[in-house]
């Protein structure tokens, strides 16, 4: 799936990362208003931004529309990661025990 213009950095490698750690995160703070379990909110993070991610990889896959990489989506996964370990971080500081969810 990699072509030879298909570098490991660039600008599109910084947007599927930045777009990735964007969806983990608000889908965090936003799931806060659904559910008090962390591992819930966390998770609900983790889907959507992989989903993005995997579903924009599959559209360009199967409608030509751009050219399917595995190093766009080893970008959504460094972002997601990252998104993931902020949220977690946030979860802790904002949301300690005893306090109620956002």
């Amino acid at each position: 799936m990699a072509s030879p213009r298909d570098p490991w950095l660039g600008r599109d490698k910084a947007k599927h990362f930045g777009l990735s750690v964007a969806l983990q995160v608000g889908t965090w703070a936003a799931s806060g208003a659904l559910t008090g379990s962390p591992r819930a909110r966390l998770l609900a993070g983790v889907a959507v931004g992989l989903g993005v991610g995997v579903g924009k990889e599959l559209r360009d896959l199967h409608t030509g529309r751009g050219t399917p990489s595995w190093r766009d989506l080893t970008w959504d996964v460094a972002g997601v990661g990252t998104g993931l370990a902020l949220s977690r971080a946030l979860d802790r500081l904002l949301l300690a025990p005893g306090r109620r969810a956002l």
